[in-house]
């Protein structure tokens, strides 16, 4: 059960677990932590193929306890003489000046993703964005596997809505309708069941509960409204979920897995004193 979490779920477990222990010791100690983002990826790349919800929960959990460990050893000690109760907020995050194009890979994308949408309209973004992937528009199954057969695609955006009757609504759900978009759907899901498939939905048309239960359950891996203030944020989620699996799924392939090491640096500054760990 635990090896079918995906990249975004493992995470996700990482992330609660650090908050947690930074809820602990702001309470108790009323001391600040900042984790960046990239810890979490680190934590997670470390375990390699063999991540799954209980090794990266320890490995989350062992990290921060070791850390605080090492800090308030380092602020005892006769190099660093410095008053605890001054302490107020510790940074903690990735230090890329100094790795190599490999491992810096690893945390962003060197390039924006390939996507198919099969829309009536195309959707309004920002282009230029590296987060935002390329889109393809196509109206039909045909299409897509010329588009498939010459770029890399890693996401399908599909609207179910685009050809379908409004009147026959009030007896179908939108899943027992004889429409173009549920035919692509089925084909996609069927013929490409390795690329995420996303279905859109258009200002006005929503799936019901009942529906999107469904579609989840036939492989389809979530929902987009498309005239949303957050359009480009809730794209760029995906995107962000692919590469991370990509990134998980090359270590795997490899049988690699992210090394890192920790160096802890007081910085001395006016009060309150702020520490950065750099992994």
């Amino acid at each position: 059960m635990f090896n079918h979490l995906e990249a975004d779920s493992l995470r996700a477990i990482i992330a609660r677990e650090l908050d947690k222990h930074v809820k602990d010791i702001g309470d108790v100690m009323n001391v600040a932590v900042s984790i960046d983002k990239d810890v979490i990826t680190a934590l997670l790349l470390a375990e390699g193929a063999m991540a799954d919800a209980r090794t990266v929960k320890s490995r989350a959990s062992s990290f921060f306890g070791s850390e605080l460990y090492e800090l308030y050893r380092l602020i005892d000690s006769e190099k660093e003489k410095s008053d605890v109760d001054n302490i107020r907020r510790i940074n903690i995050y990735l230090n890329r000046d100094q790795e190599e194009d490999a491992v810096i890979s690893l945390f962003s994308p060197s390039e924006r993703i390939h996507a198919i949408a099969y829309a009536k309209e195309k959707f309004v973004l920002s282009q230029n964005a590296e987060s935002i992937p390329i889109i393809h528009y196509v109206h039909s199954i045909s299409e897509a596997k010329q588009i498939i057969a010459k770029e890399n695609i890693q996401l399908i955006f599909c609207d179910l809505f685009c050809d379908a009757d409004p009147e026959v609504k009030r007896y179908l759900n939108l899943e027992d309708r004889s429409t173009k978009g549920r035919s692509f759907l089925q084909a996609v899901l069927t013929q490409y069941p390795m690329i995420p498939v996303v279905l859109t939905e258009p200002e006005g048309n929503r799936y019901s509960e009942e529906e999107k239960i469904s579609y989840l359950r036939k492989g389809v891996s979530g929902f987009l409204q498309i005239h949303s203030e957050n359009l480009e944020q809730n794209i760029c989620k995906y995107t962000e979920k692919i590469f991370q699996q990509n990134c998980m799924t090359e270590l795997a392939r490899s049988n690699r897995l992210l090394k890192y090491e920790k160096l802890r640096v007081l910085i001395r500054k006016a009060k309150p004193q702020i520490l950065c760990y750099l992994i």
